[in-house]
């Protein structure tokens, strides 16, 4: 545990200091979080305003969710569901959003849309459920991969659609807001060099 600590620290440093990129260790990384998840967790995925930094060396670039292989050659990829379980238990409110930033959140849906993954749809029905799907909402830009843009962004959206009708208002509030930025984010994309102006959702 110590030793998976003092590499986590000089990974982190690393990466504040814009010198550690998760391409650069991703073996590293995938071994921390499998056989060190608490140690790494805690030293790597902290509220403490350096996120953008930390998202380079823990995520690189997020990848579609619907690509399985990318998805799992994330180093995130080695924590256990449960042993994330586990440490978001310790302290939900506190570690929900946290680890809401990292884990895998989607999987295709039968009718190409995305649907949450069990262990992000337990955080989204929490009682931090409005700010655990702000740290969510925080991944669906940018997009990378290949495809169509707007249509990987309509899958997106089905993800914010899902949580409308969600039983605690603060949560179905939440959703409604989010889908109101989300279209304006899309509005301001169409016109771009690689969007076409009549693709609309």
């Amino acid at each position: 545990d110590a030793v998976a600590r003092e590499l986590a620290k000089a990974l982190r440093a690393g990466a504040l200091k814009t010198a550690a990129h998760t391409l650069n260790y991703p073996r590293l990384l995938k071994a921390l979080f499998e056989q060190q998840p608490v140690a790494t967790l805690d030293v790597l995925v902290v509220d403490d305003g350096a996120w953008n930094e930390i998202e380079n060396l823990v995520l690189g670039h997020d990848p579609d969710p619907e690509n399985a292989l990318l998805v799992e050659r994330q180093p995130i990829s080695g924590l256990d569901e449960e042993t994330a379980r586990t440490w978001w238990a310790a302290d939900m409110n506190e570690r929900g959003p946290r680890l809401a930033l990292v884990v895998p959140y989607a999987l295709p849906g039968e009718d190409g849309s995305l649907v949450w993954r069990p262990l992000a749809r337990d955080l989204l029905d929490s009682d931090a459920g409005p700010k655990i799907l702000e740290a969510f909402f925080h991944r669906f830009f940018p997009v990378y991969g290949w495809g169509v843009p707007l249509d990987r962004y309509a899958q997106r959206r089905s993800l914010l659609t899902a949580l409308v009708d969600h039983p605690r208002d603060e949560s179905s509030k939440a959703a409604r807001a989010l889908i109101i930025v989300f279209d304006e984010r899309v509005k301001n994309c169409v016109g771009m060099s690689f969007f076409n102006e009549d693709q609309t959702f």
